[in-house]
């Protein structure tokens, strides 16, 4: 059953996920034990879980929460206008919530369109040798662009990639690993969960942690790429590959960060090349070692299905040291539009349904109009 405590419960856990990966991926010894598996896995786990949002009877266990949650509840249902009908906190919160979606989905809108224009009003250099080398490397839906105004090897495109290049001159064997690299984001999918991060951002955007994370994203999506290059390279294709690195990173060093591009650097996080490199030359885990990091984040999803907190919302006053009769001719059930469960007997709220059990399996239900 979907409950709204579910999804709040969602998306604290999502919250929690995002900061574990934003902390392990700054640990050059996790990574190189476990590899990114375990942290892309939980994110993208972590993700799912606040689209699925439900309980499960007789299985989900309710905590109570007996003050922390009841007055939060209680401040976010306080009346701002008691005198002059009814204006609660939670409805001014949704509205700038509202409101502050729109803001930033135009703002993420104007900046994509303004990279498409920016790439359309590149001045273009002949990439036939690009283009060329690119098809013989079995790259069909690439296409290489090569232009001084870009500053540093980034791709773009969910169906198509479409790589851009500044004129670096690089010799064959280097101009491979640079279009292998960026080919390689494009084939793992990472524009797709860049732009899936992006809407959440656009969601979640009271939330200051999501923005923080979006770069640790950028940098957990580089560091699987290299992952993957060096997954079958030779110790002498490694070697040129930590070379054309290096070379690209002290030639070209730039801030250049567009939402939905991946590139190949950041110029202003030297501590990340550093860890890529560390990486980079690090021994290989094992596979079971992987499968093990993997499996504990799936058995984690599973285990947040049986548990919900909810706040323990006492009865009124009047009825605290008293014996009162329920049953259909006193109490009803309003199933909600945002699909909860309210008890009123005597046309007083009494409190929020997880589920309807005995012993109000017998009280008439009736459905809150829009």
């Amino acid at each position: 059953m979907i409950i709204r405590y579910s999804l709040i419960n969602a998306i604290v856990l999502f919250n929690l996920a995002m900061v574990a990966v934003a902390l392990l991926r700054h640990k050059t010894g996790y990574l190189a034990r476990y590899t990114t598996s375990a942290l892309l896995a939980l994110l993208i786990l972590s993700t799912v879980r606040v689209f699925i949002p439900i309980s499960i009877p007789y299985v989900t266990f309710i905590i109570r929460s007996y003050e922390v949650i009841p007055r939060i509840e209680s401040f976010l249902r306080f009346d701002l206008l008691p005198w002059d009908g009814r204006l609660e906190v939670q409805s001014v919160i949704l509205i700038i919530w509202g409101i502050g979606i729109v803001i930033m989905g135009l703002k993420t809108a104007n900046n994509m369109r303004r990279l498409h224009f920016m790439q359309r009003s590149y001045q273009v250099i002949d990439s036939t040798r690009e283009n060329k080398f690119a098809q013989s490397l079995g790259m069909k839906h690439a296409t290489i662009t090569v232009s001084p105004n870009v500053s540093v090897p980034y791709i773009t495109g969910v169906f198509k990639a479409k790589i851009f290049l500044p004129p670096l001159g690089l010799p064959d064997e280097k101009l491979e690993m640079v279009l292998r690299h960026e080919y390689q984001h494009f084939k793992s999918g990472d524009a797709i969960i860049k732009l899936l991060y992006l809407i959440l951002s656009i969601m979640f955007w009271l939330n200051p942690s999501i923005h923080f994370f979006l770069r640790d994203l950028d940098c957990l999506l580089e560091i699987r790429c290299d992952a993957v290059m060096s997954k079958r390279m030779t110790r002498d294709e490694k070697k040129v590959y930590l070379e054309t690195l290096l070379e690209i990173y002290l030639s070209t060093c730039s801030d250049f960060s567009p939402a939905a591009a991946s590139a190949l650097f950041r110029g202003d996080n030297k501590k990340l090349i550093i860890q890529r490199f560390k990486l980079l030359t690090s021994e290989r885990t094992s596979f079971r070692r992987q499968a093990i990091s993997v499996m504990v984040v799936v058995f984690l999803f599973l285990a947040s299905f049986l548990f919900i907190i909810q706040p323990y919302n006492q009865l009124p006053q009047e009825y605290m040291n008293g014996v009162f009769i329920l049953s259909p001719d006193n109490a009803v059930i309003v199933l909600s539009l945002d699909g909860i469960y309210r008890l009123y007997i005597d046309g007083i709220f009494f409190y929020e349904l997880p589920e309807i059990t005995a012993p109000f399996a017998g009280i008439p239900i009736i459905y809150e109009e829009g």
